[in-house]
């Protein structure tokens, strides 16, 4: 009786085995998820142009591509219940906080090799940057090294939406420790 099961369990393993199950994506339905991922487009390489004039100090080449910005950021006073609500920011004020970070830190680097635009089936177009953000505080003299994400939605040639995911932590003390010395 055990050899006759035994060879019933093996025989149902192999045809188990045997049986390739196929799946195929329903036809009328759009895959939004789906599209082409590329780093050599346009965008992408603005967005490198961008950071590298970031690190250099020069904020006139940093986002000429942007003139007005829904941003998400974590440093912003726009968080609330834990949760980061966005707000309408023209290119002087991307700017600006461009030039408040060199105020902040010096020798500011940025990894720039992980940035990618993606062309959705539905026509949207994303940009976004793995990228390792480092600086030494001016006042309190701290390396910091902290990763960032950051994504951009494109409307045409422009960026409409910016969202940069950080730990904060690091950056806002240094934002206190400039201002108890501007008090002080």
């Amino acid at each position: 009786m055990k050899k006759i099961l035994l060879c019933f369990l093996v025989s149902a393993s192999l045809i188990a085995c045997t049986n390739q199950e196929t799946k195929t994506a329903p036809t009328d339905v759009i895959d939004d998820g789906a599209g082409t991922v590329t780093s050599l487009d346009a965008k992408s390489i603005a967005l490198r142009k961008g950071f590298e004039a970031y690190m250099n100090n020069d904020s006139t080449n940093s986002y000429s591509f942007a003139d007005s910005v829904k941003l998400y950021d974590a440093i912003s006073d726009y968080v609330e219940n834990g949760e980061i609500k966005p707000h309408f920011v023209g290119l002087k004020a991307v700017i600006n906080g461009l030039n408040m970070d060199h105020k902040l830190f010096n020798n500011i680097k940025l990894t720039t090799d992980n940035i990618k635009t993606v062309v959705f089936k539905n026509g949207s177009v994303y940009s976004s940057c793995w990228t390792i953000w480092t600086g030494t505080g001016n006042i309190t003299k701290t390396k910091i090294t902290a990763p960032v994400y950051i994504v951009y939605k494109w409307d045409g040639d422009k960026i409409a939406t910016m969202t940069k995911i950080f730990d904060p932590t690091t950056y806002k003390l240094e934002i206190a420790a400039a201002s108890k010395k501007i008090i002080n």
